[in-house]
Parts: C-alpha cells; structure tokens; sequence
C-alpha cells in the first residue's frame, strides 16, 4: 500500500471527468437484472404523464356513473323491492303469532277411514277370531292393573267359557264368557270426560298424606277413570280422564303432535324476540332439550304468556322460564288439542264429558 501523504497514484486509472462534463464518465454495458447475466429487459419507454395512450392494452375504465356496468352481473335490487336478492326461500318470520287450533280439513272419505282405524285401535282388534290377551281384557274391564290380573291368572282363578286358563298370552274373543272367582265379567263401555284441576291437587291415584287427589272430585262410578297429561300440585288445569288406557296413550305419545296450550303469569318479561329465540331453539336442562312449539306474550304488564308445547317432559315450562332467570307465578294449561277452556269454560273441580274424536281431531262422528 502506499504510503500517506505519498503522490504516487493508488493505482493506474483514467482521471475522473469534471463536473458538468459531456464526456461520459465512463463506457458501461446496459444493467441487468439482479442475479441474472440477462440484461434487465428491453422495454417500451414508459408513457408520458397526461398522454392518451394507455400504460397497457386494457379496456378503459368506465366513468363515474356511467350506465355501463363494471362487470357483466345483474343488477341489484332497490331497497323495498318485492324481488328478491337471489333466488332463496323467503326468510322465517320470528315473531311467532298464538296458534288458534282449527278443525282439520280432511276429506270426509279420509276422515272416515281415520276414525274407523282409530277405534280399531282403540279396542285392540287384531282379528275376526281372536281379539283380546285376557291380561288386557281383565285390565280393560276394571279387574285390576295388569300386574294384578296377572297373578289371578296364574293362581287359576279365571275361567274362559267354562275351562280354566293359566296361560298369560291366551287369546279370547268377542263371544267368550269370562269369569273371575265365578263371577261375570264383562266389557263395559269406554268413558271420556276432562277436568279442571284446581292447585293443591294431585294426580295420582294414591293419597300422600292429607292432600287432595282427583279421585276426590269424581263421583262414585267414575273414581276409576284413568288420566293423562299429568299436572304438578301448583298447577292448574285440563286433564283428560277415561278407561281407555290406549285411547290415553295416544295423547300422551310424542308422534301423535297433540298440542297443549298453557298460559304463564311470570314477574319479569324479557322481549318477545328474546324470549322466542330461547324457546325455539331449546334449552338444555338435565340432559333434556326442552323446546317449545309456540310462544307469544298476550300482556306485558300482567306478565302474561302464552306457550305451545308438542312434546311435554316433567315441569317442563317452569324449568324452561327458570333457565332465563323468571320466577313463575301461575301456570294454567288451557287447552289439549281441540278442547279449550278459554272457548268452553269449565268450573275448576267439575268434569265434564267429551268426545274422544272432538279432542284429536276436531269433529264428532
């Protein structure tokens, strides 16, 4: 290296131009790009800035608010237009209204034909000869629960037509003569009544302690009437009473969707859109969904409510309104399929007598 301070040239090159000179400073290939032996590129000179000519080869731009659409699409609807947005079923109305239950409208051929498979049904045909298990027809006739006629049964105290039977699936039919203990049964004829069961009552065939029970309402003939819907002890209301356990159990069953209309006296109420979302899509409590099929608030300033089961679990409304935080004040169901309270009133205690096709279909014979 040279020394500093020395006028010896670090090394052998041309002078530097000055400044300002037109001699260019020194002869250089054209760039390329990086990393590349390739030149940058050979390109057109860019545009000037204001020329016609456009930067690249693309359709002009169209001008603000033009009556040329951007891109080939259909045009949106205007706000409040009956069109719809895209072809999709019309959004769900929320809002439930209160569902007034109406006589179905079904051919009288149809309805008939429904009927007459209903009281089949009912009775438990099966066939021309043989129609009963003479456990059921014991049971139907009032002997005893099942489990009862089935020891009388077994210990040989029935006769069928003068033979006695030991066999719990033996088959009797309509002119059979059956006898328990040497006295005469027979099948007597189904009974359907309802009831307005006031609170403090419980429905059960069985007392606990001094407590009222519905037999306590029912006059003599009748305190074997069988029930089904059941009511807690502080709640109010309709319960169907009759001796036709499968005609019960038709109510009672889920696939049948009978409807049970109840009104609620709450304390506070949410909104009614609050309240309907919480309903419809289901609570869980106790590993059950509880839903409810409608629900509509009559009066905000009594608290008044008005809920649809199809499908009722145990204390079911109370546990739903307990879930949001709502204390029930007074529970009332009003109605069961087409019998209604509000429509036919009934004093709370008194029944009265019905008929079983009014109640699931809305219409007699």
């Amino acid at each position: 290296r040279r020394e500093f301070g020395s006028d010896r040239p670090q090394r052998d090159r041309p002078p530097r131009r000055e400044f300002g000179s037109d001699r260019p400073q020194r002869d250089r290939p054209p760039r390329r790009e990086f990393g590349s032996d390739r030149p940058q590129r050979d390109r057109p000179p860019r545009r000037e800035f204001g020329s016609d000519r456009p930067q690249r080869d693309r359709p002009p731009r169209r001008e603000f608010g033009s009556d040329r659409p951007q891109r080939d699409r259909p045009p949106r609807r205007e706000f409040g237009s009956d069109r719809p947005q895209r072809d999709r079923p019309p959004r769900r109305d929320t809002r439930k209204q209160p569902i007034t239950l109406e006589p179905a409208k079904v051919e009288p051929a149809k309805r008939q034909l429904a009927i007459d498979s209903f009281e089949k049904s009912l009775s438990g045909e099966t066939g021309p000869a043989k129609d009963f298990r003479i456990n059921r027809y014991l049971a139907s006739c009032g002997v005893g629960a099942r489990r009862d006629v089935e020891r009388y049964i077994l210990a040989g105290r029935v006769e069928v037509s003068g033979v006695v039977i030991k066999d719990l699936a033996f088959r009797i039919s309509r002119t059979d003569t059956v006898r328990v203990d040497g006295k005469l049964i027979k099948m007597p004829e189904n009974k359907y009544y309802i009831m307005n069961k006031p609170v403090g009552v419980i429905c059960s065939h069985r007392r606990f302690g001094e407590d009222k029970i519905l037999a306590d309402y029912l006059p003599e003939d009748l305190k074997g009437l069988k029930y089904a819907g059941r009511l807690d002890r502080d709640t109010r209301g309709l319960v169907v009473l009759s001796t036709d356990g499968a005609f019960l159990n038709a109510i009672a069953h889920p696939t049948r969707r009978l409807t049970k209309k109840y009104l609620v006296k709450v304390e506070m109420l949410p909104t009614e859109k609050d309240l309907a979302r919480s309903f419809y899509k289901g609570i869980e409590d106790e590993g059950d969904i509880l839903r409810a099929h409608a629900v509509h608030i009559r009066d905000r300033q009594t608290g008044l409510v008005e809920v649809v089961l199809g499908e009722g679990k145990n204390r079911q409304i109370r546990r739903m309104f307990a879930s949001l935080g709502l204390n029930v004040l007074d529970l009332f169901r009003v109605a069961v399929g087409f019998c209604d309270l509000e429509k036919e009133p009934l004093e709370e205690g008194q029944i009265r007598e019905i008929d079983p096709n009014f109640l699931l279909y809305g219409g007699g014979k």
